[in-house]
């Protein structure tokens, strides 16, 4: 009769210890479910990073659509009022995706005073104010008429991924009631860049070299 008792001891013994091994393991996974439930929490806390639409593959940019984009050709920038540039004051422009899969291209035109003189000169400046974009703005400022020659052009200057740089020129300018038109656009290459998120900006005046006689 001690036999079955001593057996029925073994097997209450081990049933304890498998009931032990059983209750940790509960522990455990539930130490385990609590922690990723932490972690699932922490992480639907935090928000997505923006995605910046500046490569020319978005449909839409943070925004929602596209930005609104204008003034695409010379023949815009000098028939449409709203492609002028005014003198003295800055104007925002985008070099965005288009809907038919062209290179952006803006067009402005400017009119000068018929007051300049040798002492007149020309600032022409434009830029991305932001840390980074994609395009490598080129700028280039071109006489009207039949002999459309330049008088100014310039590209970013930037190296790798630097800062953007301002495309700018300060330069005698004598040519009363001149009219100007810009052109800005990616300096190109096999797949020109565009910038759907970040506006450059573009400023035209003209002022008196205080160094130079008339």
């Amino acid at each position: 009769m001690r036999a079955p008792r001593r057996g029925r001891r073994f097997g209450h013994a081990l049933t304890n210890v498998f009931c032990k091994d059983s209750n940790r393991m509960n522990a455990m996974t539930s130490r385990t479910s609590l922690l990723c439930a932490v972690a699932a929490a922490f992480l639907c806390a935090c928000p997505m990073p923006p995605v910046i639409c500046e490569t020319g593959d978005e449909e839409v940019c943070d925004g929602g659509t596209l930005p609104a984009d204008s003034c695409n050709s010379q023949d815009e920038a000098l028939n449409d009022p709203g492609c002028a540039l005014t003198l003295g004051q800055v104007r925002e422009g985008a070099i965005t995706t288009l809907p038919d899969g062209g290179v952006d291209q803006d067009w402005y035109s400017v009119q000068l005073p018929q007051n300049l003189d040798a002492r007149s000169l020309l600032q022409v400046w434009a830029g991305y104010e932001v840390p980074q974009t994609a395009v490598l703005l080129s700028l280039n400022v071109l006489r009207t008429g039949a002999m459309q020659t330049s008088v100014f052009s310039g590209v970013d200057s930037r190296t790798g991924t630097g800062m953007p740089k301002k495309v700018e020129t300060l330069q005698p300018f004598n040519e009363p009631g001149a009219r100007l038109v810009l052109l800005l656009q990616d300096k190109g290459g096999v797949k020109p860049n565009v910038d759907n998120r970040n506006s450059y900006r573009v400023f035209v005046n003209v002022a008196q070299d205080p160094d130079r006689k008339s």
